[in-house]
């Protein structure tokens, strides 16, 4: 039952975090537009907090799938954890100077929490430049769940020797993004998700 709860929370959550995304990208937009700033000011009032509020969302659900996302291993979840919490609570300080009128530092508060935001724009441009890297290495070699490989489809984890021995146990997978099976492309995204989010 655990088990199953918990797989519905990530399931509920990344599908949140992917529907909240992309209109908050979408209308910030129309945040830093001056015309709609200084004309239209009710549209910038309510946008804004609609933003605030997708941001809210899209942050605490990145922060939940981080635990099964590019393996969830603890460099993601940290990374989740920090850039996470960074985007709220530059929005809180965005939200408390906007309500002081000090429009200077509310405007500098979203400006750091969409920097922060679409930073993850470039973590996916410095991922697939590392993994392409890497795949090009001899012997590079990232280490993935049996029933991870199972469930994507396209190869099966028993052609491993080790999930063959263990199904529920985990196996070395060579990390090739242009690799012929999946666990391959997941070994090379997998293994270079902590780097590049370093970077």
């Amino acid at each position: 039952w655990a088990a199953t709860t918990k797989g519905q929370l990530y399931k509920v959550s990344m599908t949140m975090h992917i529907v909240v995304v992309i209109p908050a990208g979408i209308l910030v937009v129309l945040q830093f537009i001056p015309i709609i700033r200084y004309e239209a000011l009710i549209l910038h009032r309510i946008n804004g907090y609609l933003v605030m509020l997708l941001m809210l969302i899209f942050s605490v659900t990145g922060i939940i799938i981080s635990r099964v996302s590019f393996g969830g291993d603890f460099a993601t979840q940290t990374f989740a954890g920090v850039f996470g919490i960074a985007v709220i609570l530059s929005g809180a300080l965005a939200y408390i100077n906007i309500k002081r009128l000090q429009i200077e530092q509310h405007r500098a508060w979203m400006m750091r929490a969409w920097a922060y935001s679409a930073s993850i724009i470039t973590l996916r441009i410095i991922q697939i430049i590392a993994a392409e890297i890497v795949g090009s290495l001899p012997d590079r070699y990232h280490v993935l769940p049996c029933e991870q490989i199972d469930s994507v489809g396209g190869m099966s984890a028993a052609t491993y020797p080790s999930c063959a021995a263990d199904p529920s146990g985990y196996t070395a997978a060579k990390m090739d993004l242009n690799g012929t099976g999946v666990a391959e492309v997941m070994a090379a995204l997998q293994g270079t998700f902590g780097g590049a989010c370093l970077l």
